[in-house]
């Protein structure tokens, strides 16, 4: 009978739950990585320090995705950036969005996990050059000044645009 099983339960809410000894594992290992790490919350992506982290000040995930849906499509529709995402449908379109924002978010201390791959064996072969990172960071920029975001965040915002030049751009 299950009911009759020798293995210890485990109970949430007072509800017992019937986990395998590997689920346990890991459900202990996630709560003692939140108890040892007090001064993290990883649903906001808070800090202990008093100022707010770059992805709050950004306005955390709507924040971000919203400026990714601002910048991206004008990065895949400008003249001289086209022609790198031509080839790819609508659903290829949406993850190379989602990886974008989900690598803004974790790169501006939100709660994300990007998964997508490093960024040279992304762009290696596309043949980008210092021109198409400049007009890259002209639409990004723009994009930033039209969010009117303020001048701190927008350094630091662009700032992290910028650490990305030489995985991205080809010598």
């Amino acid at each position: 009978m299950v009911g009759d099983s020798k293995e210890p339960q485990m109970t949430l809410f007072g509800r017992s739950l019937r986990l395998s000894p590997r689920r346990r594992a890991a459900v202990l290992a996630a709560v003692l990585c939140v108890a040892l790490y007090p001064g993290h919350s990883v649903a906001q992506g808070q800090t202990s320090s008093s100022r707010p982290t770059l992805y709050q000040r950004l306005g955390g995930y709507d924040g971000v995705a919203s400026f990714v849906a601002l910048v991206f499509p004008r990065v895949a529709q400008h003249p001289e950036l086209a022609h790198m995402f031509r080839g790819h449908g609508k659903d290829s379109q949406q993850r190379q969005f989602q990886l974008v924002v989900e690598l803004i978010c974790q790169k501006t201390g939100g709660p994300c996990a990007y998964v997508g791959r490093p960024m040279p064996p992304v762009h290696d072969g596309l043949g980008i050059t210092e021109g198409n990172w400049s007009t890259f960071m002209k639409i990004i920029s723009d994009g930033m000044n039209e969010k009117q975001y303020p001048a701190d965040v927008r350094d630091e915002f662009l700032a992290l645009w910028r650490s990305f030049h030489d995985g991205v751009v080809q010598k």
